[in-house]
């Protein structure tokens, strides 16, 4: 299970099903565990940015293309290869 799936003639979504049967099988108990704790993580992930998106909001913030936090009244700056150097 561990060799790499070429070795075993199947394609690599092949072995991985195979994995993850064997996986359940062996572990269902652990498995639903981490699919739950993955449902989870992504529910407190979109809290997280439901929250962002509110706070942003009503501050009149936005996010611009490079990551950085403007109030809305500002404009967006204009970079160029030849300003940064």
């Amino acid at each position: 299970m561990s060799a790499p799936a070429f070795l075993s003639g199947l394609t690599d979504e092949a072995v991985a099903r195979l994995r993850d049967s064997a996986l359940q099988a062996l572990h269902p108990k652990e498995v639903e565990e981490i699919a739950q704790l993955e449902a989870a993580e992504k529910v407190a992930r979109q809290a997280v940015k439901h929250a962002q998106d509110r706070i942003a909001k009503r501050a009149e913030m936005r996010q611009d293309a490079d990551g950085v936090w403007r109030h809305t009244s500002e404009a967006t700056p204009h970079h160029s290869e030849s300003a940064a150097t």
